[in-house]
């Protein structure tokens, strides 16, 4: 096989492809990108809408924040958590997820169920990871809640 884009094909070396499993990890009916070390696990945080309006009156009453996740084999605990900006932590919901994209939607209400306050909030989304040297394992973004 080679890849054929781009630049002349008879300049594209071949790699040769033989029968069975490459290693133990990976079985070789699937299909597996390997990123190199250090690469980021956490990703892609995309807030919508931002700014939301949680009235109750059915339109945009909800943020949902998307992440990607990369690199990580099993299911892993991911935490996210909104806070006032003076760092009081209003709402958390924490859940397993795998590699891919994943989201979590917030409906504007403290951990009693409250509507909070409109203003200003800070949401992060932590991914629990086995090593230290893993970056973008927490990040951080504004959100807005306007009624």
């Amino acid at each position: 096989v080679r890849h054929s884009e781009g630049e002349s094909a008879s300049a594209k070396p071949w790699q040769r492809v033989e029968a069975g499993d490459a290693t133990r990890m990976v079985a070789s009916n699937t299909l597996s990108i390997a990123l190199p070390l250090g690469a980021v696990v956490l990703d892609q945080v995309v807030l919508h809408p931002n700014p939301f309006s949680p009235n109750g009156d059915g339109v945009n009453d909800a943020v949902r924040i998307g992440f990607s996740v990369f690199k990580i084999s099993a299911a892993r605990e991911v935490r996210v958590s909104v806070y006032t900006l003076e760092g009081r932590r209003v709402w958390e919901r924490a859940q397993m997820i795998a590699s891919g994209q994943e989201s979590v939607e917030w409906t504007g209400v403290d951990m009693a169920g409250v509507p909070v306050p409109p203003g200003m909030y800070v949401c992060t989304v932590a991914l629990d990871v086995d090593s230290e040297d893993q970056g973008g394992t927490t990040i951080a973004t504004v959100v807005a809640v306007a009624y």
